[in-house]
């Protein structure tokens, strides 16, 4: 009985623990390019989920009146591959679909925020820096932690 008790424990620990690792990653990512009145506003918004999961929405207004709207969506897993290191994969069958087309397997981020350590006054926006990708224009896109 008392062996029954400290398995759940630990069962509950582990349990516990793989969401703490997430927890400093999750949350909203935005970056913008482009003014209201700029003939291109580019969008981008990336949600990490502390399951997870993850949604990510490009969305470019055209304001030249030739070219209509295009939003662009991907959906699917993340993991921490190393420390400050999100690796982004999906599954082909369930994460692709009409609305979601990118694919954002072998999709690597690099977690950019100010250390603990740090005492000077200098100011580090939490962001995600991404390094590698598949999507051309992903690599080297860097978005801006919100929440």
């Amino acid at each position: 009985m008392v062996l029954n008790k400290y398995i759940i424990l630990l069962c509950l620990a582990f349990s516990y623990t793989g969401v703490a690792q997430t927890q400093p990653y999750a949350g909203e990512y935005t970056a913008s390019h482009g003014a209201n009145d700029a003939k291109v506003l580019i969008e981008y918004t990336l949600s990490l989920r502390p399951n997870g999961s993850f949604l990510f929405h490009s969305y470019r207004k055209n304001n030249n009146g030739l070219s209509p709207d295009e939003n662009l969506y991907a959906k699917g897993k993340w993991a921490i591959e190393k420390k400050n290191q999100l690796f982004f994969y999906i599954n082909k069958e369930t994460d692709l679909d009409a609305t979601h087309t990118l694919n954002f397997s072998k999709t690597k981020a690099r977690y950019i925020t100010k250390s603990p350590r740090d005492v000077s006054g200098q100011v580090i926006k939490t962001s995600l820096l991404f390094y590698n990708s598949e999507i051309s224009w992903v690599k080297g896109m860097k978005l801006l932690k919100t929440e």
